[in-house]
């Protein structure tokens, strides 16, 4: 089993936004009549990447997207998702943070299966590993997974090959779209009295009012960080 799959669909493209890839991989061989699960090489783990959707099997000359970077380091200080996703979404809870804002948000209600052939007992269980795509440069992408097995000539697999009789043909789209931006006319503005006097010894009675405004950000965004002068933002 070789198979990638996109957790989210879509990431901002600030250089720092993060989409989370799934890949499974089962390694198995087979001895006294039967296959048996062999757990990966940390070189095997290690080689395992996101690539630009090619039929290339050359395992260097398949890099990312012009502008795009995959890691297999999760960066927490920015969550998962766009504002899109948490619009749209209907479940459980999370955090997500884009440009150094974070959004209470919902995630993706589409859940990430398992290939259908793998069954429930743990020799037929692949081990599933975590990238991270980010990109600076807007649009479209199709990517597969790379990795390289080591055996006699330290063959590159992708998942858009045939070995034998196994068939790896699993791909995933993702976009990457312009960060998201607020205006001032979106800020929520809240209204503080701190001071209601009435003069009722005078006539006419005299009011005497001091009220605090408060604008915040929408949809309980908030900066965690920023650079720069006070008013300047990231």
């Amino acid at each position: 089993t070789f198979k990638i799959e996109a957790v989210g669909e879509s990431f901002y493209a600030n250089g720092r936004h993060q989409c989370k890839v799934q890949i499974s991989v089962l390694k198995q061989a087979f001895e006294n009549g039967d296959y048996v699960k062999k757990p990966l090489t940390e070189s095997e783990i290690s080689s395992i990447k996101v690539a630009k959707f090619s039929a290339d099997t050359n395992y260097d000359s398949l890099g990312m997207p012009t502008e795009w970077t995959t890691t297999d380091v999760r960066d927490t200080k920015y969550n998962l998702g766009t504002m899109s996703d948490t619009r749209s979404a209907s479940v459980s809870r999370r955090f997500l943070e884009e440009s150094g804002v974070m959004f209470d948000a919902f995630p993706d209600a589409k859940a990430l299966s398992l290939s259908a052939d793998v069954k429930d007992d743990n020799n037929n269980v692949p081990e599933v590993f975590e990238r991270y795509v980010s990109g600076s440069l807007t649009g479209t992408e199709k990517l597969m997974a790379k990795m390289i097995l080591e055996n006699e000539t330290d063959q590159t697999l992708t998942t858009n090959m045939s070995v034998g009789e196994n068939v790896y043909d699993s791909s995933i789209n993702l976009t990457a779209i312009p960060p998201f931006s607020i205006s001032s006319s979106s800020l929520d503005e809240t209204i503080q009295t701190e001071q209601h006097q009435v003069y009722d010894e005078y006539k006419p009675d005299i009011t005497q009012e001091i009220n605090v405004y408060f604008w915040t950000l929408p949809n309980n965004l908030k900066i965690v960080e920023r650079t720069g002068s006070q008013d300047s933002f990231y």
